[in-house]
């Protein structure tokens, strides 16, 4: 199939920081845990600790709590100063504050703690998690034991940018937007022409912003088709993304990563969960002279796992950043390659036994 205009809304990822023991069963991201919540109408275990930074902790904690599980305690990366700064901001959509405060009241109604300034060190358990060991970020005071049966843990989104990649599209890294992120014009038209990137894929805004660009895209092209479109319309949606980016801005503040949290990574931590790669082995291969993200996949194969690297990605490339002293712009991003996500073979080529293999005549002897 061919088209004269294309909109990519690949939407984002959830990045979590590795920590050990966050591959047992009974670690799950928050998104996912959104999805069992919304979907499914289940709660990820009876006992949750919920961890990481950003409002998300407040809507899943209140999204568990409302199906009748139990909230052991919020860990949050952010201190309560971070929350206080971005208060006006958030403010700016009071629909939207008063949402977050709903979650607040329930928690607090349940006496859930919220632990500010905290991280996680660890997750135990022999087959499953069984609890979860955390501390101040700042290391000033002892770690603390909290036992769960099942951890929800998320430290912000990254951009779907596959797409902007595997067709060559000019890329920065804009720490606030969750990382590799494209120039696009006033209708979210990318340096291809054509090609239309909203949403989060684009650089994280949120899903207000997100279906806003989207339906300004969506007018742009109809116009290019030769279609009427409300010109007034137009430039309303416009005024409305204009003013939503205090609120998305305060947001993706929140989200973004601080390097000291990934260089507070374990030695022994597994980063790549794909192919089992440790923070000690992308170091190594750092020292050993891969200072560019493809090169540490040579080094190493992190990210030539079926994640294709989404879920190790911005944390390894911290990593190498940090490890060789360059900067995020100089250790790159993954080479883009098709498919943009696994795939089945049987999707790819289709139903035929050997029958349908053409086999040449022989060669005459």
């Amino acid at each position: 199939y061919t088209a004269p205009w294309l909109i990519v809304a690949t939407g984002a990822h959830e990045r979590i920081i590795p920590f050990a023991g966050w591959t047992l069963p009974g670690v799950m991201g928050l998104a996912a845990a959104t999805i069992l919540l919304k979907s499914e109408a289940r709660i990820p275990g009876q006992r949750v600790v919920v961890a990481g930074r950003g409002p998300l902790l407040a809507s899943v904690a209140a999204g568990i709590i409302a199906k009748g599980g139990e909230v052991v305690a919020v860990v949050d990366r952010s201190p309560r100063t971070t929350w206080a700064k971005a208060l006006p901001a958030l403010a700016s959509q009071p629909l939207l504050l008063a949402e977050g405060a709903g979650w607040m009241l329930r928690l607090m109604g349940r006496r859930v703690p919220w632990l500010f300034g905290h991280r996680l060190r660890s997750a135990l358990g022999s087959d499953a998690v069984e609890a979860v060991e955390v501390a101040p970020a700042d290391g000033n005071a002892a770690s603390r034991l909290l036992a769960c049966d099942a951890l929800v843990v998320g430290d912000g989104l990254v951009p779907g940018g596959e797409a902007s990649r595997l067709l060559g599209l000019p890329m920065h890294f804009e720490r606030q937007r969750g990382g590799w992120v494209t120039t696009s014009g006033i209708d979210f038209e990318s340096a291809l022409p054509g090609l239309y990137l909203v949403g989060d894929g684009a650089g994280i805004r949120g899903a207000k912003l997100s279906a806003l660009a989207g339906e300004i895209a969506g007018l742009a092209v109809a116009a290019k088709a030769g279609r009427s479109i409300d010109r007034q319309r137009v430039a309303r949606l416009r005024q409305d993304h204009a003013k939503g980016q205090r609120f998305s801005n305060a947001i993706a503040d929140m989200l973004a990563a601080n390097p000291a949290d990934i260089a507070a990574i374990a030695h022994d931590t597994v980063v790549c969960r794909c192919e089992d790669v440790r923070r000690h082995e992308i170091d190594a291969a750092v020292d050993a002279g891969a200072h560019d993200i493809n090169q540490l996949k040579h080094f190493t194969r992190c990210g030539m796992g079926p994640c294709q690297g989404r879920m190790c990605g911005d944390v390894a490339e911290e990593l190498v950043a940090l490890r060789s002293g360059l900067g995020r712009e100089a250790v790159g991003h993954w080479t883009g390659r098709p498919p943009l996500r696994p795939v089945l073979l049987g999707d790819l080529i289709g139903t035929f036994d050997y029958a349908d293999i053409p086999v040449p005549e022989p060669a005459p002897l």
